[in-house]
């Protein structure tokens, strides 16, 4: 048969050896086997008692210029020792260690099933292939809580309402939808700077509070996973998701360290000379695109906080880390957008002060304006690091402090209300904008949280919400500092 087989890297994730061959006597379905691996993996009992996974998911097209189309899964093959693997709804395969480890994750021969039926296809000769992955972190499932102490300032933070004299943390405690109002056993919020945030309520009992676990990605979204996602569009979708172009960051040279290219005149694939550096300058449509592509979908205001701060008890204006504590010198970063870009001057070492790229630590770098490489503090201390010097939440993902914003679904609009635990299935159509029927298609319901590498130190605080309603002029507007974080529910 003469099938092309292309395999495609993320963040520290490898997927090589892609085979695509029809399963013995059952012509209907054929396999997939490919080997898997990535580094710093693991699997705890102990707190916080998860683990990280790879989602991985393929797309096919008639060799060699038809349309990609997403493959549609029907169970797992082969399981290689030591792991464990989930096909979800046909759309993607979580991988994950099947006992407790650390160290690099390596399967040889993981094998899915697709089901040629379910495409509509009865032949795989003269077919290209590609397959994806992304790395993810678990998030049990379980009581946390939103917002703040009673003496936290920060902006427009969740609380329970009913107390005249105080903003107390509002705990989640199941999936039951929550009134909202200044009333005992309520949640409310307040609108300081008026921008119209509605302030109502019910949040209902099919919006993800964060009480159901989930998996969420390890790292911000980088240029070489938008790049992957942009190649395989056609050209009247990419030319709603080229964030070169005038509407984005109008140029093919290093903006804002966003170094993707792409010239629609000659029909060559897009590239970046930054892979692992998140990617800027898209769009709310650009990123639910990209949400739907993967079969994912966006992380929730209430998530943010679950993957922050876990079952804890919250802090008065802690970071995604859990302490008060940040850097607040200016960093020098080397090796620019290399897999191993560091920061050289992490030599003040407090044990309760984390480090976030923000406008006191990454102003202006010798590289300008932009974000830093996704892992990079973790990467940049050769003696070991802990949760609060690698900057990470407390199940272990990334950047959630700072670096680039956080798109979230916020509380504070209908639309945003409305969303559910509803994915994307890999499809998108012909406008090349995501369809899923929950979720917001404006501005309205997307809110911003966490901080980029240009916001103040207040905007990096877990509770703070002071840009949760408006906080972008269209569903278009393209910021160098914007990206998602993409979720899978269970």
């Amino acid at each position: 048969m003469l099938i092309s087989c292309s395999a495609l890297m993320g963040n520290n994730i490898l997927i090589e050896n892609l085979r695509v061959e029809y399963e013995v006597g059952n012509p209907d379905y054929a396999l997939l086997t490919f080997d898997l691996s990535w580094e710093n993996a693991w699997r705890t009992t102990s707190a916080p008692a998860n683990w990280d996974a790879a989602w991985v998911f393929a797309k096919y097209r008639p060799a060699p210029d038809g349309e990609w189309q997403h493959l549609i899964l029907s169970n797992v093959g082969q399981t290689p020792n030591g792991a464990a693997i989930e096909v979800m709804e046909g759309t993607g395969a979580m991988v994950y260690a099947a006992a407790p480890m650390t160290g690099p994750a390596t399967y040889s021969q993981v094998q899915l099933r697709w089901s040629l039926t379910a495409n509509g296809i009865d032949l795989i000769e003269i077919m290209d292939f590609r397959i994806f992955g992304v790395e993810m972190v678990y998030v049990p499932g379980g009581s946390f809580y939103l917002g703040s102490t009673f003496k936290g300032q920060e902006i427009n933070k969740l609380y329970e309402g009913g107390h005249p004299n105080k903003k107390d943390p509002y705990p989640v405690t199941s999936s039951d939808a929550i009134p909202v109002a200044n009333a005992s056993h309520s949640l409310y919020y307040d609108d300081v700077y008026g921008n119209g945030a509605d302030v109502a309520g019910p949040i209902p009992a099919a919006f993800p509070k964060g009480f159901r676990a989930f998996y969420a990605m390890k790292y911000e979204l980088s240029q070489q996973q938008y790049v992957d996602f942009f190649n395989t569009l056609t050209p009247a979708q990419k030319a709603v998701h080229d964030i070169t172009d005038a509407t984005g960051k109008n140029t093919d040279g290093d903006q804002a360290r966003n170094c993707v290219s792409y010239d629609p005149l000659t029909g060559e694939d897009a590239v970046t000379t930054a892979p692992h550096v998140p990617v800027g300058y898209v769009s709310v449509r650009d990123m639910l695109a990209y949400l739907d592509w993967s079969g994912l979908r966006p992380m929730t205001e209430m998530e943010f906080e679950k993957l922050c701060r876990g079952p804890v008890f919250p802090v008065d204006a802690e970071f995604a880390w859990g302490t008060d504590q940040v850097a607040r010198w200016k960093f020098l970063p080397s090796l620019p957008n290399a897999p191993n870009e560091i920061l050289t001057n992490l030599n003040k070492l407090n044990a309760n002060e984390g480090y976030a790229a923000y406008d006191m630590t990454t102003p202006n770098t010798r590289f300008g304006l932009g974000p830093l490489r996704s892992g990079i503090f973790s990467g940049s201390l050769d003696l070991g690091t802990t949760r609060v010097w690698s900057g990470a939440g407390y199940y272990g993902n990334m950047e959630l402090s700072g670096n680039q914003a956080e798109g979230v679904i916020s509380i504070t609009h209908a639309d945003g209300r409305a969303f559910t635990n509803q994915h994307g299935n890999g499809f998108l159509p012909e406008t090349g904008y995501a369809d899923v029927p929950t979720w917001p298609q404006t501005y309205n319901g997307i809110g911003i949280k966490g901080g980029h590498g240009n916001s103040i130190v207040d905007d990096l605080q877990v509770a703070d919400r002071a840009h949760m309603t408006n906080a972008l002029s269209s569903e278009n507007f393209r910021p160098y500092w914007l990206q998602f974080r993409g979720v899978r529910g269970l």
